[in-house]
């Protein structure tokens, strides 16, 4: 059930869901810190605006995760995981660099489908 590709689907995956997703960065005892945030794909990377918090939580831990939820009752949720950085000369916007993301079965589609995973890989890189 799992298939990796390039970055063109990944790509596709997003514009089909919009620009808005959740992001969850960790704090400093581990615990997550989640915010909805508006991104824009540039071809390689995805780019947003963070909040203060968010930031301080990267300086430590750039590992992130951005989750898209289905578009309906019977779809599959995205899930990108990457690395981000702030952008130097700004002081609030972040690039996202994905490394893995995966399809994940919503639970209606779950009693439906044959067991088995319960993803489908969009992309997985070597950077992960």
């Amino acid at each position: 059930m799992s298939h990796p590709v390039d970055t063109t689907e990944l790509a596709a995956q997003i514009d089909g869901r919009g620009n808005s997703a959740f992001l969850l960065t960790a704090g400093p005892a581990g615990g997550p810190h989640a915010v909805s945030v508006r991104l824009a794909w540039n071809g390689t990377a995805l780019l947003t605006r963070a909040g203060r918090t968010t930031r301080a939580n990267l300086a430590d831990r750039p590992d992130v995760t951005l989750l898209w939820p289905a578009p309906d009752e019977d779809g599959y949720f995205l899930i990108v995981d990457g690395r981000a950085e702030v952008v130097p000369s700004t002081e609030d916007q972040l690039l996202i660099r994905p490394t893995a993301a995966v399809l994940h079965r919503s639970p209606a589609r779950q009693a439906e489908d044959p067991p088995g995973s319960e993803c489908v890989t969009v992309l997985r890189t070597s950077a992960g």
